[in-house]
């Protein structure tokens, strides 16, 4: 990898009452292997704004050690960038910012980021693992849609919140093993999973998003928590290869078509379902 010249990038100073840092705004450089340096103009990098290597010719980049935020779309739209190596200090990754790296099959996320916003990682096609941080709360909204080559991911027990969409149409993805620390899964969490086909729901969420596995067409078994409330519209529609589900005693509500087109579900299941909630389930 080569080093740029300082002249390859725009940068803007940030000055706070004890200290001063750099943040690039645009790299015009022409390189594909590069190492980002710590300083320029003798401050230390702390930021890559936005979009600022947008669709570059980038197939490997190193980003120095002192980086703490990425902010939207830095790499958004960098098809040929199949390698970065992200150093420890980094803290917040913004929206979008490595949407549509098409090439992009590995990264490793340093522990100490507490926030990666929604769509980071859109259509990461051949981005086949992912381990979430330890410091992480909750995911963007679609973190990994239409990541297609996703086959796995680990999520750390510090998650609370799985956002709207974080795994829809990550068409790969066979399993997922959720944490005990989860409490909220929302809208169209794992819609479209299609290769998911077994999947436990931990013990202190209340209530399914609507549409939460939609069409997940290969989910044979799910193990629903005994404290759960509600089912959200559309949760399970579409799921045909699931026979039976376990229903909880406390739960109350199933929403409108919750088990649409689930043409495997069996007699006994179907008519449980229809006693507790009604024909509009179906």
């Amino acid at each position: 990898m080569k080093q740029p010249v300082a002249d390859d990038f725009v940068t803007e100073v940030n000055k706070t009452k004890t200290s001063s840092t750099i943040t690039i705004s645009k790299y015009s450089g022409e390189e594909t292997m590069l190492i980002v340096p710590e300083t320029l103009a003798g401050l230390p990098v702390s930021t890559l704004g936005e979009q600022s290597f947008a669709s570059s010719r980038l197939a490997s980049i190193t980003l120095p050690y002192g980086l703490i935020t990425i902010e939207n779309k830095a790499f958004s739209h960098c098809t040929s960038l199949t390698a970065i190596t992200i150093p420890e200090t980094l803290t917040s990754i913004g929206d979008w910012v490595f949407a549509d790296c098409e090439s992009l099959h590995a990264i490793s996320l340093p522990r100490h980021i507490t926030h990666i916003g929604e769509r980071a990682f859109n259509n990461c096609i051949r981005l086949t693992a992912l381990t979430l941080p330890a410091g992480l709360t909750s995911t963007g909204e679609c973190l990994l849609y239409g990541c297609t080559g996703l086959t796995s991911v680990t999520l750390p027990n510090s998650i609370t919140r799985i956002g709207l969409g974080t795994f829809a149409r990550c068409t790969s993805l066979r399993f997922a093993t959720l944490p005990n620390s989860l409490i909220s899964l929302n809208q169209y969490a794992f819609s479209h999973c299609t290769s998911l086909s077994t999947i436990t729901i931990p013990n202190r969420i209340a209530a399914l998003g609507d549409y939460a596995f939609s069409h997940c067409s290969s989910l044979a078994t799910i193990i629903l928590p005994e404290h759960l409330v509600t089912i959200g519209d559309y949760a399970f529609s579409h799921c045909s290869q699931l026979a039976a589900i376990n229903l909880p005693d406390q739960l109350s509500h199933v929403g409108h078509h919750a088990f649409h087109d689930c043409e495997h579900l069996s007699p006994t299941t179907r008519a449980v379902l229809r006693k507790r909630f009604g024909d509009d389930v179906f």
